[in-house]
């Protein structure tokens, strides 16, 4: 008779599909795409080569759902962002203090996914151009959304553009993370920070 250990012989491991992913990501995040090996991402997911065809696809498939899971979590964060009713400054303050925590945490800052690692790799994969572009775009409209209801509570000047607001606001999430990579410290970021949101709104 077969016992339950024989039974179990075999069969694939269990895993769960975010963490997995999640954990592909960082690799990406840390090494970029052209450095990251199949290997690389057979050891940080913990599943073999045909598991990992089959759930994802291969190593490109891979990075743009990383892309794509990193994308999230930040358009998420905007949206709360969106949906507040706080004073603008105050929010943005908060928010871009949450972004710091993300982009100087873990023992090797690596500042932001989507602005030191996909801006960076699009040029020797053209094919995530598409991908990139969306998720700026998107970044972009979640920061005018939220400008254009300060504006309404005269939070904003009438003769500022939304848009262009939204954009410099995204740029200075770039900067912040390009810098945090670089290793500038956090106290630095956070004045940096400080300066220019002092400039947008006092």
């Amino acid at each position: 008779m077969e016992t339950d250990k024989g039974r179990s012989r075999g069969r694939p491991r269990k895993y769960d599909h975010e963490t997995a992913l999640m954990q592909a990501m960082q690799v990406f995040w840390h090494k970029g795409m052209t450095a990251t090996s199949f290997d690389d991402l057979v050891e940080a997911m913990q599943m073999n080569r045909p598991s990992i065809y089959r759930a994802f696809g291969n190593k490109e498939e891979i990075y743009r759902q990383s892309l794509a899971l990193f994308g999230q979590g930040g358009l998420s964060q905007l949206d709360s962002l969106v949906s507040s009713d706080g004073p603008l400054r105050q929010d943005l303050d908060r928010f871009f203090d949450d972004a710091l925590d993300v982009y100087c945490g873990g023992e090797e800052p690596l500042g932001c996914f989507i602005a030191c690692i996909a801006v960076a790799d699009v040029t020797v994969h053209p094919e995530n151009r598409p991908d990139l572009l969306d998720l700026i775009a998107e970044i972009d409209r979640r920061f005018e959304q939220r400008c254009i209801i300060a504006g309404q509570h005269g939070q904003v000047g009438p003769d500022v553009d939304p848009a262009l607001l939204a954009r410099s606001l995204q740029g200075l999430l770039h900067t912040l993370a390009v810098r945090a990579r670089a290793g500038q410290s956090r106290a630095q970021l956070a004045e940096l920070k400080a300066f220019h949101l002092d400039c947008l709104f006092d």
